[in-house]
């Protein structure tokens, strides 16, 4: 008897450590992304080291693509099911808010960013690749080894 309430306690605290991960990773990657909009990088007059055209834009595609990515997981993990069409757009559209959101707050913020249409254009692809990997069941072994499945 006592394997089996050892057992069992093993899987509810493997579960709900799932799910409190996941959540606190969407938490945690959606302030990283919010801080990144609000606040104004400085680079050194000489940008020598950095002369990357469009360099922004891939950023704003990575920063989404890894949010899009865990917000699927953190869906994966919820419901320990694979993710449905109806919830995936439901990601995507929630991305795009947010994309959106950080933009207008970049617009109306004193905090000498500027908002760019296509700025949210890289966040919307981002999104959509960050969707795509987590569906295509891109980095298992890595998620296999938490128990995330």
């Amino acid at each position: 008897m006592p394997l089996l309430t050892k057992h069992l306690y093993k899987r509810i605290f493997s579960r709900l450590n799932k799910k409190f991960i996941s959540i606190a990773a969407s938490i945690v990657w959606a302030a990283i992304v919010f801080y990144l909009h609000a606040v104004r990088v400085s680079l050194p007059k000489d940008n020598s080291l950095i002369q990357i055209p469009h360099l922004d834009k891939v950023a704003h595609c990575l920063m989404f693509a890894v949010f899009a990515f865990i917000l699927v997981r953190m869906l994966q993990a919820q419901t320990g099911k694979r993710v449905t069409t109806a919830q995936w757009l439901i990601v995507l559209l929630f991305c795009s808010f947010y994309g959106a959101f950080m933009e207008y707050l970049q617009a109306i913020l004193p905090s000498q960013r500027d908002s760019d249409v296509l700025d949210w254009v890289a966040d919307l692809i981002g999104s959509c690749l960050g969707i795509f990997l987590a569906l295509r069941n891109v980095l298992p072994s890595v998620f296999e080894a938490q128990g995330w499945k």
